[in-house]
């Protein structure tokens, strides 16, 4: 499929490890990722650049925002878990997720 532009942080890092040092073109050898394998045609390179905090405030407020959202509901489920009484079902709490066996 086509990714399109992506920057640092949007993939799985071990795809990002190998295809940010590709040059333009197809690449000589597929890309293994936790996901199996990848051809990948680097059509265009683009440098970065650096971001002032003012054009990073946005971002940043919506990412703490968003982590501290993430935290208060994985504490909840947490508390409610730890003062369920169920049975017939095992409850395992993991350090960030919670899910039935």
């Amino acid at each position: 499929g086509l990714l399109g532009e992506i920057a640092a942080g949007q993939t799985v890092p071990e795809f990002e490890r190998q295809v940010f040092v590709l040059e333009e073109g197809l690449a000589a050898a597929p890309i293994e990722t936790r996901y199996g394998y990848h051809l990948v045609y680097v059509e265009k390179k683009q440098p970065g650049e650096a971001m002032t905090l003012a054009m990073c405030m946005d971002k940043i407020r919506q990412y703490l925002t968003a982590r501290r959202h993430r935290q208060a509901v994985s504490d909840y489920l947490h508390e409610q878990v730890e003062d369920a009484d169920i049975s017939g079902v095992k409850l395992y709490i993991e350090q960030d997720n919670i899910f039935m066996g």
